[in-house]
């Protein structure tokens, strides 16, 4: 029983540090590791590897994309439209399970759940897509399918804390 309640202290506990740049921020469990523009992305937050055969971190990042001259033609509808064909097409083995609008800090966002393989590994993401001043704001959460929901609660303080200020 003090076992158990150590493990809950822990993961219901723990603190959570804030990223801030330019116009947006987040909150992340202080144990996952923050690295700034790493693979392309504005922020990438992995977590600590399972166990010594764990080869994945799992993941949540931050894409930012210019939409430039195209902006004024690329709402939300029409960016979702876009991912959607992208993950058909891109990911190998590319299902999507949820693709909808949803409401996310007085933002409307579109919120997209899908499963996929990359580099061998059998993942699932989840990712929510803002459009603000000409930009696509992508804040996606990838972990091993077999480890999504152990992480899932760790991510979803990520991905529902961002902000665009």
């Amino acid at each position: 029983l003090t076992f158990l309640l150590f493990v809950s202290n822990l993961a219901f506990g723990q603190e959570n540090l804030e990223f801030k740049k330019d116009n947006f921020s987040l909150r992340y469990p202080n144990d996952w590791i923050a690295n700034e523009n790493y693979l392309g992305a504005a922020i990438f937050i992995g977590s600590l590897l399972v166990d010594k055969d764990d080869k994945f971190s799992e993941n949540v990042n931050l894409m930012i994309q210019d939409l430039g001259v195209m902006a004024q033609e690329i709402d939300l509808k029409v960016y979702a439209e876009i991912t959607e064909g992208q993950i058909k097409t891109m990911v190998q083995d590319g299902k999507m399970i949820i693709s909808k609008v949803i409401r996310l800090n007085n933002r409307d966002s579109h919120l997209f759940i899908y499963t996929g393989k990359t580099n061998g590994f059998d993942l699932k993401f989840k990712q929510i897509v803002f459009i603000e001043s000409k930009k696509a704001y992508v804040v996606s959460y990838t972990a091993e399918q077999s480890q999504y929901e152990t992480f899932l609660k760790s991510a979803d303080v990520i991905l529902n804390s961002f902000k665009i200020e």
